[in-house]
């Protein structure tokens, strides 16, 4: 039912639900993962609530009811995505438990994949990932966090930038995590 208020805006059900699931389905973090443990126990406490989650409830409906803003699997249904989304600049091979991927889209207009990240769970210094189904014909400009580090292209890439080409094609770039950073990364 969570996730359904969710999926149709009903953000005043949606939210009295989240806050029944944070009472009373006793929420961990665990290994970087929140989530409610099955609970078997159905039974009605003293105040007639029950603390019984199960699997699908505890593990993926409630996450998604915290993620969907409303019509988003309809969207999914009604408005697949195509080969122009799908070949679009992509950013790829993201550890999860790591970084924290807060925005990525690609905007065709202004030839631009624009990504903000931040530090995930498990802390750690640095990170790296993947920006993939790049132009290997053009010239790119690495913007983090409003300041431009570099140009990059097959022929050169910047040397302060933190970016690489892998063998596959994919542009592997560096970054600390400390704290959250922006990244555009714009066709010439």
């Amino acid at each position: 039912i969570a996730f359904m208020a969710a999926e149709n805006r009903d953000q005043e059900t949606r939210m009295k639900l989240l806050d029944y699931a944070e009472k009373n389905f006793n929420p961990k973090w665990e290994d970087g993962t929140y989530y409610y443990p099955r609970n078997d126990d159905y039974k009605r406490d003293s105040e007639g609530n029950s603390h019984g989650v199960d699997s699908w409830s505890g593990n993926a409906l409630l996450a998604l009811t915290r993620l969907d803003t409303g019509g988003g699997f309809q969207r999914v249904y009604h408005s697949p995505w195509g080969n122009a989304q799908l070949d679009a600049p992509q950013i790829t091979d993201v550890d999860y438990l790591l970084v924290n991927v807060s925005q990525a889209f690609y905007d065709e207009k202004k030839k631009a994949l624009i990504l903000a990240i931040k530090p995930g769970p498990v802390a750690t210094p640095r990170t790296t990932f993947v920006v993939r189904n790049l132009d290997p014909a053009a010239a790119y400009t690495l913007v983090k966090d409003g300041h431009a580090v570099g140009t990059i292209s097959r022929k050169a890439v910047a040397s302060d930038s933190g970016a690489a080409w892998n063998p596959d094609g994919g542009l592997a770039i560096t970054t600390d995590l400390t704290s959250a950073h922006s990244f555009v990364l714009v066709a010439n």
